[in-house]
C-alpha cells in the first residue's frame, strides 16, 4: 500500500455471534473509528493510513450491549510516496491550499482547484486522529478571549522529512511550533514540536506576521517574520524544528507594512520579496539577486537599493488595509498554472479573489468566492 491510497480491511467476529460493531485506530488505542453490523456478521472497510512506514491497525469488537472486547494489532507496512508534496499543497493532488483560522478558533482547509478555485472547507486539526471538538478543543487556534488567534503560514515539509507539507504557527500562548500534515488536508496536534530559534532571536510572542518561502533554494523552508516594533527578521538553515540562522533585515521600517509572499516573479529563477505598503496602499515586488547556491542573497531582498533592479517596483494599488485587511489576504505559490506565485484576497464586499502573479505587475483577479459576510469573520489566512 502506498501513502495516500486506500486499503480494504476485513473485520470478522470470532465465536461471538452478538458483534453489532467493531471499533478501530491507527498506532493507538483510541478506537476512534467504528463500523456498525448486523450482529454476527463482518464488515469490510476502506481506510487510509495515516503515516507511511510501520503501522498499527487497532480492532475490537463491540456487542448489543456494549461490552467491548480485548483488542487485536494487525501490523503493517505503507511505502511512503515517491514525490514530495509541491508547495502549498495540503492534500496531495498538487494544488497549492488556503488554511484559514475560523471565527470560532478552528483551523479550516480549503482545497483549491487547479485554478484556484475554493469550495468547501473541511475540518484541518485533530488529535491522534479525533476531532478536536471531540476533545473539548474547540478554539485550540484562537486564545480564550478570541482577541489573538494563531499566525499561521505552510509552504514546506518542516517535519518529520516525509515529504508531506506541515504548518508553522506562533500560537497564542506566544510560542513557535510546526505542526506536522498528515498528507490529507489536516494536522495532528498530538504530534506537534516546538520550533527552536537561533541566540539573538526576537521573542516569537512579539511575533506580528509569519510566512514561509525557501529564498536561498536549498530544498528547506525558510521564516520570515515581522515583530510590533517594525522589526523584519529572515530565519533559515532549518533543520528537524530549528532554524540555525537569524538574520534582522530592519529594526523599525515594517511597522506599517505586510509580508505577502516569497516567490519568483519575473521568472529569473531567483525568488523576490513581495509585500504591502500600509501607508500608500500599494504592493511592492524586491526583486532577488542570484547567490551561489542558485537562490536569492538575504541581502538583495533586505532593502530596495540592493535588489536586482535597485528599486522597489509597484506590483498593484488600491491594496489599501480597508480594501484588503491584513489577516485576509495570503500570498501563495503557483495555484493558476503559470509558475508565478498568486494571492487569495477577501475584497471589500465580502467576496474573495485569487489575483494570478505577474512578471512585473499583478495580473487578472478571478472571483472564487461570492459576495457574503462570512468571511469578515474569519481571524487568519495562512
Amino acid at each position: 500500500m502506498v501513502f495516500g491510497t486506500a486499503g480494504s480491511f476485513t473485520f470478522a467476529p470470532d465465536a461471538d455471534t452478538d458483534v453489532t460493531k467493531f471499533e478501530y485506530s491507527f498506532n493507538s488505542t483510541a478506537y476512534s473509528g467504528s463500523r456498525t453490523v448486523t450482529a454476527g456478521t463482518s464488515a469490510t472497510v476502506s481506510l487510509k493510513p495515516p503515516v507511511a512506514g510501520p503501522s498499527i491497525l487497532y480492532v475490537r469488537a463491540v456487542d448489543s450491549s456494549g461490552n467491548a472486547s480485548e483488542g487485536t494489532k494487525y501490523l503493517f507496512y505503507v511505502t511512503p510516496k515517491d514525490t514530495a508534496d509541491t508547495a502549498g499543497d495540503m492534500t496531495g493532488d498538487g494544488n497549492p491550499d488556503l488554511l484559514t483560522i475560523d471565527e470560532n478558533g478552528n483551523l479550516r482547509l480549503y482545497p483549491a482547484s487547479s485554478t484556484g478555485d475554493l469550495h468547501v472547507s473541511l475540518d484541518a486539526a485533530h488529535r491522534a486522529g479525533v476531532p478536536l471538538v471531540d476533545n473539548d478543543e474547540s478554539g485550540y487556534w484562537k486564545s480564550s478571549t478570541g482577541s489573538s488567534p494563531a499566525l499561521i503560514a505552510h509552504g514546506g515539509d518542516l517535519l518529520p522529512g516525509d515529504g508531506l507539507t506541515d504548518v508553522i504557527a506562533r500560537m497564542p500562548d506566544g510560542r513557535l511550533y510546526a505542526y506536522r500534515g498528515d498528507g490529507y488536508g489536516s494536522l495532528d496536534v498530538s504530534q506537534r514540536m516546538s520550533v527552536r530559534l537561533p541566540a539573538g532571536s526576537p521573542d516569537p510572542a512579539a511575533f506580528t506576521q509569519v510566512i514561509l518561502g525557501d529564498y536561498d533554494l536549498d530544498g528547506r523552508p525558510d521564516l520570515f517574520a515581522t515583530t510590533g516594533a517594525g522589526a523584519l527578521w529572515a530565519f533559515d538553515g532549518y533543520t528537524g524544528a530549528a532554524f540555525s540562522t537569524a538574520t534582522q533585515i530592519s529594526a523599525t521600517a515594517w511597522a506599517a507594512r505586510d509580508l505577502v509572499s516569497i516567490g519568483d516573479h519575473n521568472k529569473d529563477g531567483e525568488p523576490d520579496l513581495l509585500w504591502r505598503s500600509g501607508s500608500s496602499g500599494n504592493l511592492y515586488v524586491r526583486y532577488g539577486i542570484a547567490d551561489s547556491g542558485g537562490g536569492s542573497t538575504i541581502a538583495s531582498l533586505s532593502t530596495a537599493a540592493g535588489s536586482l533592479t535597485g528599486v522597489d517596483t509597484t506590483y498593484a494599488t488600491g491594496w489599501t488595509e480597508t480594501a484588503k485587511p491584513t489577516l485576509h489576504f495570503y500570498g501563495t505559490p503557483d495555484v493558476t498554472g503559470d509558475d508565478i506565485p498568486d494571492i487569495w484576497a477577501l475584497n471589500s464586499d465580502g467576496s474573495v479573489d485569487v489575483y494570478a502573479g505577474g512578471s512585473a505587475a499583478i495580473g487578472a483577479a478571478t472571483k472564487v468566492i461570492s459576495a457574503n459576510t462570512t468571511w469578515f469573520a474569519k481571524l487568519a489566512l495562512g
